[in-house]
């Protein structure tokens, strides 16, 4: 078995990668291609995405689980790893001429729709799914974070005006393909040769199948609301709004939900002993970690958006400031559903539970589009889209209170809350002093972030001083 702490600084130093890397090219592209082009991308990407799903199918968390059952049988693992293959390359095939067909007689940019189908490709050839099972998260990191900094390079290169938005499709379309190519080279290492007599691609085809629910529902939020603006509206440019805000209120919510990956397998552990009260016990401080973080990530959202979205994003992008006041929202929301679905339905063996409360959430997203965005646009589009993940998060709570005790859960929220409150005072009043610069956004982050963290140390915050403490016993060692 491989070293949890070591897989987590994997984990970790490639969330800070992928947290940072937006910070570098989202500036720079919003300027060189500006609204309309990276709204015609977000769109075209949009409808690429359901073919992927399709190719996909529920084969990602299936074909992990199945890697890691037999991480120590090379013999069964290199026939459920054919096996696994044959039938991604199989669904993938299909979607391609689905693809082809609907692109051919619905669309007219036929250049933007085969440069993006190399993503499609990329289905059939990624493997991410056997090292994650076999717990190489080092193999995936180092290829990830080389992937990562080479497209960030060809960026700065190549895209260079708004008629290159081809070449930063093609960049952006290439770059998984590129990272699934790399990791073939190392799959010998892992994998016997393959005999195609002993080939079953269909084998758990129904098993796979019932994963491809959830991930289809989960994946409304993450594509509907962009393909429908796309076809509400006349210009793309509301795309381009909606993808910039979502991207910077998506990298702020790497940082509450990195905590995840770690509690997952603590959780399980537990779960399998039936230590029903030590799993409470990390559950409660595992919200009280969202509520800490959550709050004043989007309340500091809010404050900073009107100092920060006129340097970061350039001029035409003004309607982000509004865009990025309601998404920020998401950070909450997303935050304690992936604290009850991902690190307790999952562990305890409730997937059910998740599948229905992702359900009811796809359902008010479509819903609320549909009402919203004809007459609202991108706003429309982003109300829509908190409601439906509070929704999950509501559905959630109301499915464990008989598990937990739901007023302990929410019991920290006044706390964050007043202390978030008193914090966005202070930023608005910062605002209508400062100018919209980088220097005065970070100032206002940091006098933003101090007033918080004050104001719960004279709460004598439990999490603050154990941090405290924590840092206290490092240095004295």
């Amino acid at each position: 078995m491989k070293s949890i702490k070591k897989n987590y600084m994997y984990n970790l130093l490639y969330q800070i990668l992928i947290t940072v890397a937006p910070l570098v090219t989202t500036p720079y592209v919003s300027r060189v291609l500006g609204a309309e082009p990276i709204g015609e991308y977000s769109f075209s990407y949009s409808i690429v995405y359901y073919f992927m799903l399709v190719a996909v199918l529920g084969t990602s968390t299936y074909a992990e689980r199945e890697m890691s059952f037999y991480q120590d049988d090379r013999g069964k693992r290199s026939l459920r790893f054919w096996d696994l293959t044959a039938l991604r390359v199989i669904t993938t095939f299909i979607s391609m001429v689905c693809y082809a067909v609907i692109v051919r007689y619905l669309f007219t940019d036929y250049t933007m729709f085969c440069i993006i189908s190399l993503n499609l490709m990329a289905v059939a050839l990624d493997t991410v799914w056997l090292f994650q099972g076999l717990e190489e998260f080092g193999q995936i990191t180092l290829r990830d974070t080389i992937v990562k900094v080479a497209t960030i390079i060809m960026i700065l290169l190549f895209v260079n005006s708004p008629r290159d938005l081809y070449v930063y499709v093609l960049i952006m379309s290439l770059s998984p393909v590129i990272s699934a190519v790399a990791l073939i080279p190392f799959i010998h290492r892992y994998i016997d040769k393959p005999s195609l007599k002993n080939l079953h691609p269909f084998k758990d085809f129904k098993s796979i199948l019932g994963l491809f629910i959830p991930t289809v529902a989960i994946s409304v939020y993450a594509m509907l609301d962009k393909t429908m603006i796309g076809i509400f509206t006349i210009t793309k440019a509301e795309n381009g709004y909606y993808e910039q805000a979502m991207k910077l209120s998506k990298t702020a919510l790497t940082i509450v939900t990195s905590l995840g990956t770690v509690m997952i397998p603590r959780i399980s552990y537990y779960a399998g002993k039936k230590q029903t009260k030590k799993i409470e016990e990390y559950m409660l401080k595992s919200y009280q970690f969202v509520w800490m973080l959550g709050i004043p990530i989007c309340f500091g959202l809010i404050g900073i958006s009107n100092n920060l979205v006129p340097w970061f994003y350039g001029t035409g992008f003004e309607k982000v400031k509004e865009l990025l006041c309601i998404l920020s929202f998401l950070v909450i929301a997303i935050g304690l559903s992936n604290v009850t679905g991902l690190q307790y339905l999952v562990p305890t063996k409730q997937q059910n539970k998740l599948t229905h409360s992702v359900l009811m959430g796809a359902a008010v997203n479509v819903i609320l589009n549909a009402v919203l965005i004809p007459r609202f646009y991108a706003f429309g589009a982003a109300v829509a889209s908190v409601f439906a993940e509070f929704t999950v998060t509501i559905v959630q709570f109301a499915q464990i209170r008989k598990q937990m005790n739901i007023r302990k859960i929410l019991f920290p929220f006044f706390r964050y809350a007043a202390a978030g409150a008193a914090m966005l005072v202070l930023l608005i009043l910062e605002d209508k002093i400062f100018s919209p610069n980088a220097l005065c956004t970070c100032a206002m982050i940091a006098s933003g972030g101090g007033m918080y963290f004050l104001i719960l140390l004279l709460y004598k915050d439990s999490l603050v001083y154990s941090a405290l403490a924590s840092v206290k016993e490092k240095f004295a060692k």
